[in-house]
């Protein structure tokens, strides 16, 4: 305790904090002197030594004065242990919803949605065709929702050709 005292009105002399220029070469590890020093000022008590309450109350008092400059940043840590993992999730299948036939007659653009039940998303889809042989599709996508898989379709065929059928589907993920 006593060195930590006379640190710190070393700091405090260092800082013009004292009584006398005898006092701070008294209070100086590195000055030192031969003649004897009888001072008595705030940071000592009246028999010379050092109060440690005088030396608190003078740190209170002039705190923000003996704070020095802002010391080098540290080196890095060492890196963290790594966490547990965590756990499996758990997979869950694919539902796969056929929606109704379409027909497309010539001359004529169809479409439809296939939606997907309550709980899942739209995660795919696609149609399934049988013996198409004038209709194109010229859209398969998810509707705006992400609720079902849009299709349709335009029949470029003449008045007299078949109609042609699609089954639309939707891929469907639960989402619980």
């Amino acid at each position: 305790m006593k060195k930590t005292l006379v640190a710190l009105a070393v700091a405090a002399a260092g800082m013009g904090l004292t009584a006398s220029p005898a006092l701070a070469a008294a209070s100086s590890p590195l000055a030192p002197t031969t003649e004897a020093v009888a001072v008595s000022s705030p940071i000592r008590g009246g028999d010379g030594d050092w109060c440690e309450g005088c030396v608190k109350k003078y740190i209170k008092k002039y705190k923000k004065q003996l704070k020095g400059d802002p010391g080098k940043p540290g080196k890095q840590g060492k890196p963290g242990k790594n966490g547990k993992d965590g756990k499996d999730g758990v997979a869950k299948p694919i539902q796969i919803v056929t929606g109704d036939p379409i027909r497309i007659e010539p001359g004529q653009a169809a479409g439809g949605e296939v939606a997907c039940p309550a709980g899942t998303t739209v995660t795919g889809g696609g149609y399934h065709q049988d013996d198409v042989v004038n209709s194109y599709n010229y859209i398969s996508r998810p509707n705006a929702e992400g609720t079902a898989w849009s299709v349709s379709f335009k029949n470029i065929g003449q008045a007299g050709d078949n109609a042609d059928t699609v089954t639309p589907y939707a891929m469907c993920l639960p989402l619980n």
